[in-house]
């Protein structure tokens, strides 16, 4: 066996930082325009060009609802009202030159009285070094930055409910990206009823008609969705164009494929994309609209009933899969992949799903009823079935299912999905959700496993792509990816991952065990270690594959595309295409704690020599914003630095690292 010493080569930090950029998506921090240090020399709010929308009737448009829904034609919940425009933010917003001559362009939509607004891209292209925000000041609600990888073929995209009556749409152009993007919006959506209500003052208030939903439903994170931690996460609230110019929620969630591959499949309702509710026949326009719907997956409340919302994240865009009315299911494809790893998120679940038809002990709906922050349904009942034995009828224990529900997956006893929510059965003379008779049926699964007889209209080609006759399967979960990890001497760790764990390294980010430390890895499928990690002598390293309960503590993933994607790289080159063993340079350690941090993070670096050292703090930009060492000829050992939040802004940072032999990268977040 030939034995090897690999030179590590330092990277430049421009490089670096540009890489790591570049591939942020929708990570929730401040937009650069409130940054303290741009903010004096750009214009001020009250400057900046923006349209101001009509006011529609909205006592109108809840009677119209009313009145459709008076027949027995299934409909879904609507809640907003398209205006159309031909905005081109480029041409029309405000634009401010920075310094380094990159620019920033901002504009305003004001709707007024609204609730929330959405915007629907007619095109949009963002060039590769821009990033796009929207947000609104007197609410704090940030979404962004977006860039270049929500861009698609055909140019639209469509925002979800965005808070606030008045929404800043922020571009920050490099100065390479001059004349490269493309923001064009033709309908602005005013959203008339409420999604983002204050529930915590609700709750104390005790003024219990002002919740979106009925009295009787339970957070998703009440003690009935202990056991549904997975499954939360595959569940995602619609917002997509209906008839007469209105909008409308939906429910809908991911489900799995035999082959356990990602494909994003999404099984929601036929009667949220039958515009022409007459005829339940999906037109072509019908089945390409889904192109405009936009997905929010993970909205819910941190508590029962109580506590912030927590991180969401959002998708636009669906493909067209499959349909049948008989059941009123429809399958989609979303248009973007969902990844491992998504900023403060915690991976989206693919749902496992059960094909026969025995009535299961009890069941479980997880669902956004009237585009309220998810909920749990549980029903202990006697189940039946119905419709000619195409429905599964589901009498609720807790909970219940509302406008906006429809499309919601319903689980079995074995947490897996059998079923979407078709209509609601109320009692004679009432119509309050929370009745004690009322009713949901559900599209049965097994029945549209079938459906129409046709691929257009049935689920087993595309749940079964080779036909393998399975009658359930399991769901997955997206990979929980960690690199760059140096457990040092004296250190005890476990770690989980509820089916695969993947660790890695590369240059700047080593996957290290080292000598006197302990690390346990638990996961419920697969572990992968990549080429280039490291278990050194002297260390104890554990690995088991075994069932995660929810339970166990398990962290956020981390995006691979933070790593350049290629994660060995170049540490050592081309370790994973043959079998030579490597002898890899002892390696220097760079600890932050606590990260995030709010006041003060100490920065400790551990020299195994005497090193010439550089070490700096950037934004996201690649702007340095503290140097702590320039070049410095330190000594080998221990040195430690303070970091203050001092003229910080909240936001995500980057510590750089460097020595003459290696590179070390690590996000440093702040929160004020």
């Amino acid at each position: 066996m030939v034995r090897k010493l690999i030179k590590i080569f330092s990277t430049f930090i421009a490089t670096i930082l540009f890489s790591i950029v570049t591939v942020l998506s929708q990570v929730q921090i401040k937009p650069f325009s409130l940054n303290d240090m741009i903010q004096p020399t750009i214009k001020k709010i009250t400057e900046i060009k923006y349209i101001l929308t009509p006011k529609p009737n909205i006592d109108s448009l809840l009677l119209m609802e009313k009145e459709l829904n008076s027949d027995d034609i299934v409909r879904p919940e609507l809640y907003g009202l398209a205006f159309d425009y031909s905005l081109d933010l480029i041409n029309e917003g405000t634009w401010d030159s920075l310094d380094n001559g990159d620019r920033i362009c901002r504009f305003i939509i004001k709707c007024p009285d609204a609730y929330s607004i959405n915007l629907h891209f007619i095109k949009l292209n963002i060039a590769k070094s821009s990033y796009i925000f929207f947000y609104n000041l007197s609410s704090k609600f940030f979404v962004g930055p977006f860039t270049h990888t929500v861009n698609k073929s055909h140019g639209k995209y469509t925002t979800s409910s965005l808070k606030g009556n008045e929404i800043i749409v922020e571009l920050y152009e490099s100065k390479y990206d001059i004349g490269k993007n493309t923001l064009l919006i033709d309908k602005v959506v005013y959203g008339y009823k409420d999604v983002f209500k204050d529930y915590e003052q609700i709750y104390k208030s005790k003024q219990m008609e002002e919740l979106q939903s009925g009295t009787c439903n339970r957070d998703v994170n009440c003690p009935e969705g202990d056991d549904w931690c997975k499954q939360k996460y595959s569940v995602a609230i619609i917002n997509a164009p209906m008839y007469y110019n209105n909008w409308g929620w939906c429910s809908g969630s991911l489900l799995n494929n035999t082959n356990n591959n990602y494909i994003p499949y999404f099984l929601t309702t036929f009667h949220c994309l039958d515009q022409d509710i007459s005829n339940s026949i999906l037109s072509q326009t019908e089945m390409d609209n889904v192109s405009d719907w936009s997905f929010r997956f993970g909205f819910f409340r941190e508590g029962c009933n109580s506590g912030v919302v927590m991180p969401f994240f959002d998708y636009s865009g669906a493909d067209f899969i499959s349909a049948w009315n008989t059941t009123d299911f429809a399958l989609l494809r979303l248009e973007v992949q969902p990844q491992s790893g998504e900023y403060n998120f915690s991976d989206v679940y693919y749902n496992g799903w059960d094909r026969n038809e025995d009535l299961p002990n009890s069941v479980t709906g997880l669902h956004h009823l009237n585009g309220d922050l998810m909920k749990i349904s549980v029903s202990m009942e006697s189940h039946g079935i119905v419709d000619n034995d195409t429905h599964w009828d589901v009498d609720w224990t807790s909970g219940t299912t509302e406008g906006g529900s429809s499309g919601s997956p319903l689980y079995n006893n074995y947490q897996r999905v059998i079923g979407q929510v078709h209509y609601g059965i109320y009692p004679p003379r009432s119509s309050d959700p929370c009745h004690p008779d009322k009713r949901t049926t559900y599209g049965m699964l097994s029945v549209s496993w079938e459906g129409g007889g046709t691929p257009e209209t049935r689920l087993r080609d595309w749940l079964d792509p080779d036909n393998t006759g399975v009658e359930t399967l399991d769901g997955i979960k997206m990979p929980l990816l960690k690199y760059g990890w140096q457990v040092l001497n004296g250190q005890n760790f476990t770690r989980y991952a509820y089916d695969v764990f993947k660790l890695g390294s590369n240059q700047s980010a080593p996957f290290v065990v080292n000598n006197g430390a302990n690390l346990t890895l638990k996961a419920g499928r697969e572990i992968v270690i990549r080429p280039c990690s490291k278990i050194l002598n002297g260390s104890t390293f554990i690995a088991t594959i075994d069932n995660i309960s929810c339970s166990d503590l398990v962290y956020l993933s981390e995006n691979e595309g933070t790593y350049g994607g290629n994660i060995c790289n170049t540490f050592p080159p081309k370790a994973s295409i043959d079998n030579r063993e490597f002898d890899i340079p002892s390696l220097s350690t760079l600890i932050i704690t606590p990260n995030p941090f709010n006041d003060k993070a100490k920065v400790t670096i551990n020299l195994t020599n005497n090193e010439e050292v550089s070490l700096s703090l950037f934004d996201l930009l690649g702007n340095k914003i503290i140097t702590l060492e320039d070049q410095s000829l330190l000594s080998q050992g221990t040195h430690d630095y303070t970091i203050t939040s001092t003229n910080l802004n909240s936001g995500m940072y980057y510590i750089v690292f460097t020595t003459k032999n290696e590179s070390i990268t690590q996000k440093l977040i702040l929160v004020k």
